[in-house]
């Protein structure tokens, strides 16, 4: 055994303990946010096809049934979505993501000094900028008018922040959004 200090950049977190954080973070939000989603959905698209039925504006008589699975199913993927915003946004806010809390890491200062705020919002930012791409392009689709370009840049972006995780297997153990918000991921 060496009586060589631990530095810094050997306490960081690389990349299958941090994949493993995160998988925790999106089994979360699918069980929670997408349980609460398929419940909520399904009541709600349910009782409305049910009282088109009922008042004569659908010919379906399953309407409900399908309503309802329909409902779920876009409940479902809503619920999954806002929990994961959630859970980015404390990521962000508080440096850990319940994923992150079971497996003891933070995130804090490339230095391993305690965490700042601004930091780890710029952190969220940057990890999750993917996700806003996306959401603004589906919300143009949507609405009838999408913007293709947003959909390249979504993509790129998505290509870019994806790759950038890689780079925690390097020497660093930093990603791409950890390097430019100057920030890495510890042990508590």
């Amino acid at each position: 055994m060496s009586n060589k200090p631990i530095t810094f950049i050997e306490s960081r977190i690389g990349f299958w303990r941090r994949s493993g954080a995160y998988l925790l973070d999106f089994l979360i939000s699918l069980m929670v946010g997408g349980i609460i989603g398929l419940i909520v959905g399904s009541i709600y698209v349910g009782n409305e096809m049910n009282e088109q039925y009922d008042n004569g504006r659908s010919e379906l008589n399953f309407g409900g049934i399908f309503g309802g699975i329909y409902g779920g199913i876009l409940g479902a993927i809503l619920g999954f979505f806002c929990f994961s915003v959630l859970i980015g946004v404390i990521e962000g806010l508080m440096g850990w993501s319940p994923g992150k809390q079971m497996l003891k890491l933070e995130i804090r200062n490339k230095s391993g000094d305690k965490k700042n705020v601004l930091l780890c919002l710029l952190r969220f930012l940057i990890k999750y900028s993917p996700c806003f791409f996306w959401t603004f392009y589906f919300m143009t689709v949507l609405v009838g008018f999408p913007f293709d370009n947003y959909a390249l840049l979504a993509m790129a972006c998505s290509i870019i922040v994806f790759l950038g995780t890689f780079l925690t297997i390097g020497k660093n153990k930093q990603s791409l959004h950890d390097l430019i918000s100057q920030t890495a991921v510890y042990r508590k």
